[in-house]
Parts: structure tokens; C-alpha cells; sequence
């Protein structure tokens, strides 16, 4: 093993153990960044389910079939256009929990900033500053 190969191995295996601080402050401001950003996104979605609820309402077509002493009506509907309005709820429903996770970080951080002022500082992992997108716009 070469001394390079070893410093890499070094490095990255104490890479893990690697904490930055932040303060309270910081660490509002950025979960409220985050759940603005979610509650934004979570708004499109629901105006998306709208939309394609109304596509999805003209795309139901009511087949006829003849059955022993009558006729069977079976509805059917377009499976990109349901395809599509399950997707965007998921999507709906997966912003609107990080806005609420976000809002609840935010008002946790806000209050230790009330209770303690921007004096005490919190240990983040890489991890951590990448969850609350510290330092880069909450959509990148």
C-alpha cells in the first residue's frame, strides 16, 4: 500500500467524526428556509392534483357490456393520467411532511435562542449541514 493510498484511508475514515458549529440562529434561519421552501413546493403539487383531477375526470370512459339479462357498465381510466395524479400527491404529501419536520426544527432552534441567546452553539456532522442545506439555496 502506497503512503498516499494510506493518508486517503486516514482521511476519510476520521471523516465521519468531523463536527462544525453552528449557532441557534443559524440553524432557524435554515430550518425555516427549508420548510418555506417545502411549503412552496408542496403548494405546486397540490395545484398540480387539481389540475390533473380535472384531466382525470374528462379521461373516464363507461364501457358497455352486454351481460345474461342486461348491460355492465365498467369504468375506465386513463393509467398515464392516474399514473400522473398518484404521483403528484405523493409528491403533495412528501413536501407538506419536510415542511412540517422543518417547521418543527425551526421553532425547537428559535426557542433555544430565545432561552439561551446566540451564545451556545450546536455540533453538526456533514450530514447535518446538508439535511438543513446550510450554505446553498433549500432546492439544490
Amino acid at each position: 500500500m502506497r503512503l498516499a493510498d494510506i493518508r486517503v484511508a486516514v482521511e476519510t475514515s476520521t471523516r465521519t467524526d468531523w463536527r462544525f458549529p453552528y449557532t441557534a440562529k443559524e440553524l432557524s434561519d435554515a430550518a425555516r428556509d427549508q420548510a418555506d421552501f417545502h411549503e412552496g413546493r408542496a403548494a405546486h403539487w397540490e395545484a398540480e392534483v387539481a389540475t390533473i383531477d380535472g384531466q382525470m375526470q374528462g379521461s373516464v370512459q363507461l364501457r358497455e357490456q352486454q351481460v345474461t339479462g342486461g348491460v355492465q357498465y365498467t369504468a375506465v381510466i386513463d393509467p398515464e393520467v392516474s399514473r400522473r395524479l398518484n404521483d403528484a400527491k405523493a409528491r403533495r404529501d412528501r413536501h407538506a411532511e419536510r415542511t412540517r419536520t422543518f417547521r418543527a426544527y425551526a421553532e425547537a432552534f428559535g426557542r433555544r435562542l430565545q432561552k439561551d441567546g446566540d451564545d451556545v452553539t450546536h455540533q453538526l456532522s456533514v450530514e447535518d449541514i446538508d439535511f438543513f442545506a446550510i450554505h446553498r439555496d433549500p432546492g439544490d
